[in-house]
């Protein structure tokens, strides 16, 4: 499912940002994402970049707590760092894949 979408520039230069959610079969969570464009060829050099975080299915609960709190309080919008950072506070051993 998809669960954000940011597009920017125009033509050749158009970059963005899309992340994902989806139960796995084993039950954990896993949301990915990918960056694309020339902004991310200048930072990574290639026109993409894929990272991934699993959550283990025992922790899924904690973090949508603690997403609904951040979420309520919060003025900043949720990026993936901050939510490894979440996770990382929380205890939770999610599993960062970069690509």
């Amino acid at each position: 499912m998809k669960i954000f979408e940011q597009n920017w520039g125009q033509g050749e230069d158009e970059s963005g940002t899309t992340i994902f959610a989806e139960i796995l079969p084993s039950g954990e969570l896993l949301i990915s994402g990918e960056d694309y464009g020339k902004s991310v060829e200048l930072f990574k050099g290639s026109d993409t970049y894929e990272y991934h975080l699993i959550i283990p299915e025992q922790d899924h609960q904690k973090l949508m707590m603690e997403l609904l709190s951040v979420g309520f309080n919060s003025k900043r919008l949720l990026s993936f760092s901050r939510l490894q950072r979440i996770c990382k506070n929380l205890g939770i051993k999610a599993e960062s894949i970069d690509r």
